[in-house]
């Protein structure tokens, strides 16, 4: 092996050797499979396993893992085109967009994903089946070597990746099942210049300027030798040490080791790499040959123990054994291998670097997996670990024999995921199932896995991999475990883009809390941007006792079409009439229609005009009901509906609205019978909100509207609560509406006259639900899934996604904490709690 660069030419998902080999690279799609779904693990190994089997005739194969920078500067910069611009949220939204980078590397320490590759030899001047091939490959071969010892070299021909683009195809069709694609030139100049920068801060368009002018600046890297098993890399200014760490042996059974999982939930990154050698039927790579000698060998040492009545050591029979059932799959045709597996740290110092190395060493104990530093050939496997090296015999000592199957056991090629891959950061995946008791910090602080989501996405076609369509989202789970602190994040952030929002608040908090915060920030004279962002939000009381609310809620105020004002105004006085509206329907349009003709004129209108135009009416019944109408809506309830149209308080094309609703008293049944008088009226508020909530996303398709209803069982109660709702539900796609249900049982999300589900999800523990959460969620209800769930801590919840990936999640607030304010909702006056 040569310690220098043995790259000839990159073209794309093609690498030529200055050997002569030709390699073929894939990058292959990481499986989303969630902690505790047992069977989807074992689908993935069995996928894993056809798909390399199917490469057994070319010999070799290597697996790279290897940690790759999230490129979080273009995420942030596609998500910037979205913030609203002209608005009061404008400033906030800037805000946010230019330090999202910046308050994420603050916060996080290691911000990557892991990317996986196959390399495939497609021609070795070592190995061929066509022995008239390899006289003239290793002809080829000795004749650039004499060539560059005279100080010459042989340049490839421009077109050289004609001649195996064929290959290249046969082998990705092998491996389609993967969903595997080529690395194009660029991406492959880069990955392995990556090697040599050792986890250092690059400028990627500097290193493919540099790689596009000679290739042979791929190791253009200083590499020092230093204490322990470090190698100090250079490159200009950056300075790193990496360690390159071989797996010498494994756990004498790797049923369900899943070593890659296990790398992966580590705070740091560790890169993966397996060279691998099928077995030959000759020579140093034929594992029979080697399996039954030394089979022979240690079963004399066992016969003549027994004939000697010796105690054999335990290492020995299992060696005995292990040989036996490795001679039993080569009989059954199991496909046996050789392979090198070597894991690789970085680190700015030396003093990380072992920090790093103490943990992985820590957790590969766990799991009886064995590493050595091998200080004396960290050159070797540093260099050895290329993506351009195969598998050989000069280090023997580190090499592994045993089955491809039961490497396939170490669980490649998966990944934990959920949400999207641009939007705001709402939390990170926690990879536990035990609980955190409370830590959220320490939660937060085990992962790196960051969750970005931007919920505008579910509708939206052309998205590689989504499951569903639906807009709609659920947050569910009892009260006190962050339901509420995630339903406001999300509504901050979201407000932020190119949409209107409406946010129905039935415990009348948020609007005392918001105008607290702005006047706290007003006297210190800090965070305009946050200051301007509260200003710009209109707030709506439903409030009779505050004259300024009056007829907050009357259809004249807020609805311009005169066929939806005209249904819900007919709507509202049957409510109100009852019985008696039978007598005056016949009557009512052209009332009404009066009164539009007014507004048309310019005359401010409202409900009250309604019944004077009733009341002046010659037939006595309509008369009396006009009157009653306009006696019964003063000082009432029905004051929020009824009104003189003096109040234009409520617009569907606010760009931020929240209406509190106070003083209700909202029915359980729905027999009108046995309803009191303030809870007839307070449903014919409701529907006059819930209308308004319908119409709210009805109104432009082209742009995006979302709606929260928080603490929906008490809109859900009424029949005509969940009309309302489900006429939103069954409109949401085709109208660009998003509702965000926010209720505290799982059981709220179904209702038998609509079927309509939803397809983002986060579900907070409610442990006397926990059945209907994993089934609601599509979780086999076992005790695994049950202690996922149920361990949950304070600030927690699993995340459902529209791709239908599932993962406990822990929610984030510490990115942008000044935020956090805004979403208290306990407030006390004690010291000493």
């Amino acid at each position: 092996m040569e310690l220098s660069n043995n790259i000839w030419s990159i073209a794309d998902g093609l690498i030529l050797l200055k050997d002569g080999t030709v390699l073929s690279v894939f990058e292959i799609e990481p499986q989303v499979v969630n902690t505790i779904e047992e069977k989807d693990k074992e689908t993935s190994k069995d996928l894993v396993y056809d798909c390399l089997a199917s490469l057994h005739e070319y010999n070799d194969v290597s697996i790279h893992s290897l940690h790759i920078d999230l490129e979080l500067a273009k995420k942030i910069s596609l998500l910037a085109q979205d913030i609203e611009q002209g608005q009061g949220t404008s400033p906030l939204g800037n805000y946010v967009i230019s330090t999202m980078k910046s308050r994420l590397e603050e916060e996080v320490s290691y911000l990557f994903e892991y990317k996986h590759y196959l390399v495939v030899p497609l021609k070795s001047v070592n190995v061929t089946s066509d022995f008239k091939l390899t006289i003239e490959q290793t002809i080829a071969t000795y004749r650039k070597n004499v060539l560059k010892m005279a100080g010459f070299e042989e340049l490839p021909k421009i077109d050289w990746w004609r001649t195996w683009q064929n290959q290249k195809d046969m082998v990705q069709t092998k491996l389609h099942a993967l969903n595997v694609k080529e690395v194009v030139k660029a991406d492959l100049e880069l990955l392995n210049r990556l090697h040599f920068l050792g986890g250092q801060y690059y400028d990627k368009e500097s290193e493919l300027i540099a790689l596009e002018n000679s290739i042979e600046n791929v190791d253009e890297t200083i590499i020092e030798v230093v204490d322990g098993n470090a190698l100090k890399l250079i490159n200009g200014q950056e300075t790193s040490y990496v360690a390159t760490i071989p797996v010498v042996s494994y756990p004498k059974n790797v049923s369900y080791l899943h070593l890659q999982e296990e790398l992966q939930c580590l705070e740091f990154p560790v890169d993966s790499v397996y060279k691998i050698r099928f077995s030959t039927q000759r020579g140093f790579f034929s594992l029979f040959s080697r399996a039954r000698n030394k089979r022979k060998n240690l079963g004399n040492t066992v016969e003549e123990a027994e004939e000697n009545d010796d105690v054999q050591k335990i290492e020995v029979l299992e060696s005995h054994q292990l040989l036996e059932d490795f001679q039993e799959k080569h009989e059954n045709k199991e496909l046996m291998i050789t392979y090198l597996h070597t894991l690789t740290i970085t680190g700015d110092s030396i003093e990380e670097l072992n920090l790093k190395f103490d943990i992985l060493f820590a957790k590969l104990k766990e799991l009886e997996v064995e590493v050595v530093k091998a200080v004396a050939d960290r050159i070797y496997l540093f260099y050895k670990s290329r993506l351009t090296e195969l598998l050989d015999n000069e280090r023997p000592s580190f090499l592994q024999y045993g089955s491809l199957r039961g490497l396939c056991e170490n669980l490649m090629f998966t990944t934990k995921k959920v949400g999207t891959e641009i939007g705001f950061p709402v939390g990170r995946v926690d990879n536990e199932i035990a609980s955190w008791r409370g830590e959220v910090e320490k939660a937060l602080d085990s992962s790196t896995n960051v969750v970005f989501s931007n919920l505008l996405q579910a509708n939206k076609i052309g998205v590689k991999g989504k499951e569903t369509s639906n807009p709609h989202i659920a947050i569910t789970g009892a009260t006190g475990n962050g339901k509420s602190f995630l339903t406001k994040l999300l509504f901050t952030y979201h407000s932020l883009l190119k949409i209107n929002v409406l946010y129905v608040d039935p415990k009348a908090e948020m609007r005392r809390q918001y105008l607290t915060v702005l006047e706290e920030l007003e006297q210190e004279g800090t965070n305009e941007e946050l200051q301007e962002y509260i200003r710009s939000i209109r707030f709506v009381t439903l409030d009779m006792n505050k004259k300024e609310n009056w007829g907050v809620l009357d259809p004249f105020s807020f609805l311009q079409s005169k066929s939806e004002l005209r249904e819900l105004v007919t709507v509202l006085i049957a409510s109100v009439l009852g019985d008696t509206y039978k007598d005056v329907k016949l009557f009512l349009m052209p009332c009404i229609d009066r009164v539009l003709k007014r507004r048309e004129s310019g005359e401010s209108v409202g409900m009250f005009h309604v019944f004077e135009e009733m009341e002046n009416h010659a037939k006595e019944k309509v008369s009396e009901a006009g009157y009653y109408l306009k006696s019964i809506s003063e000082d009432t309830l029905l004051s929020l509906c009824f009104s003189d149209g003096s109040q234009q308080v409520l617009k569907a094309d606010n760009k931020i609205t929240i209406v509190e609703i106070s003083g209700l008293d909202m029915p359980q049944g729905t027999d009108k019978d046995e309803m009191t008088e303030t809870q007839l009226r307070s449903l014919t508020v409701m529907y006059a909100l819930t209308y308004f909530c319908a119409i709210f996303g009805e109104r432009e398709r082209d742009r995006e509207t979302m709606l929260y209803l928080d603490e929906a069982w008490q809109i859900m109660s009424t029949p005509a609560g969940r009309q309302v709702v489900n006429r939103i539900k069954r409109t949401g796609r085709s109208f660009n509406n998003f509702l965000v249900l926010v209720t505290q049982s799982v059981k709220d999300l179904k209702t038998s006259e609509d079927g309509t589900g939803f397809g983002t999800v986060f579900a907070f523990p409610e442990n006397s639900e926990t059945g209907a959460i994993l089934e609601h969620l599509r979780v086999e209800d076992d005790d695994l899934s049950r202690a996922w769930l149920e361990n949950q801590t304070m600030g927690q919840c699993i995340y459902y996604d529209t791709f239908g990936r599932k993962e406990r999640i822990t929610v984030d607030g510490t990115i942008y904490p000044e935020f956090k304010p805004l979403f208290k909702t306990v407030e006390t006056k004690l010291v000493a709690v």
